[in-house]
């Protein structure tokens, strides 16, 4: 789930995994999926209304990622860095390709 322009967007992607540039810990990630989620246009984002909308809009598309990410070998910290551009379906239709994501994670081995 993401939080998005006063609303919400739900996504579900599957992804494939595997080793990238031969490299122990390090691993790329490409998929695909869709998101459907609803957000208030007159709530602070004047550019995504005009005068005649009633600034509730609804969002379905198709979404892609594309990613690596490197698991420490001697630390149980993973660091990832993705891209997921989405295409909106419904209302205010077009490329959404501003989600550029960096995370931190713990993990279990």
């Amino acid at each position: 789930m993401q939080t998005r322009r006063g609303g919400f967007n739900l996504i579900g992607l599957y992804e494939f995994h595997g080793t990238a540039f031969q490299t122990r810990g390090l691993k790329y990630f490409i998929g695909g999926g869709a998101h459907i989620g609803n957000w208030d246009g007159k709530n602070g984002y004047p550019w995504y209304s005009n005068k005649d909308d009633d600034g509730n809009f609804i969002a379905f598309g198709i979404d892609g990622i594309i990613g690596l990410e490197y698991t420490f070998i001697d630390a149980p910290v993973n660091l990832a860095l993705d891209w997921k551009p989405a295409f909106n379906l419904i209302e205010h239709t077009g490329f959404w390709g501003d989600e550029l994501a960096f995370t931190v994670r713990f993990t279990f081995k």
